[in-house]
């Protein structure tokens, strides 16, 4: 697998990771949000259900899009979307593709910062 610095990105490709990063950004805090709501108000309250769902969502699109950007064969976007559902290890998933999506955006001459690349 190359590495993400060496690939030659389109402007298109370019414009889905950096939506992918900011999915992949929204669903990291979201995800601390429900975390929050989960143990304030119960697992068992909406508000918590909605925040997850969004949550996932979220991550699910950002990992999709930054995937296909790096341009994984599709069984590894699949164990990479699988992965999403597992507690704590889908946010080191997510932090491991936002560093790479970081490295490619400012291999790109983007500036990333704290909430993503400035488009």
């Amino acid at each position: 697998m190359a590495d993400v610095t060496e690939i030659d990105y389109t402007s298109d490709e370019t414009n889905l990771l950096i939506g992918g990063q900011k999915y992949m950004i929204y669903s990291i805090i979201l995800n601390f949000i429900s975390n929050a709501v989960g143990r304030s108000q119960g697992l068992d309250s909406s508000s918590y259900w909605i925040v997850t769902l969004i949550a996932a969502g979220l991550s699910l699109l950002g990992v999709y899009l930054v995937s296909t950007c790096f341009r994984y064969p599709m069984w590894h976007r699949v164990i990479l979307m699988a992965i999403m559902f597992v507690p704590l290890v889908n946010l080191i998933a997510l932090l491991v593709l936002n560093h790479r999506a970081t490295k490619a955006l400012r291999s790109e001459g983007y500036k990333v910062g704290l909430l993503g690349a400035k488009e």
